[in-house]
């Protein structure tokens, strides 16, 4: 089996657009104390990281995903968006 999440243009894209209309139905209200350590399983290509990091802004959110590429581009996500608080 291929793992396919976000390798191409068009399926990061699909996912970016699922990402987005997900947020509000999925985290508007998900805010995490100060401090709090936070453990995303599957953060594909971080569409929904930067909305958990943006509503927690003081939380230690620790993000990882099986497809290497994926992570890379949820990296750059979240440098874009200036949090330092997560790590992949």
């Amino acid at each position: 089996m291929r793992y396919v999440h976000g390798y191409d243009r068009r399926e990061n894209t699909r996912l970016q657009d699922q990402a987005a209309t997900l947020v509000e139905l999925l985290h508007s209200d998900t805010f995490f104390p100060p401090g709090s350590r936070v453990l995303e399983a599957g953060c594909g290509v971080g569409a929904q990281t930067v909305t958990l990091a943006g509503n927690s802004p003081h939380a230690h959110i620790t993000s990882v995903d099986l497809s290497a590429g994926s992570v890379e581009e949820a990296r750059k996500r979240i440098e874009e968006a200036g949090f330092t608080k997560v790590h992949f």
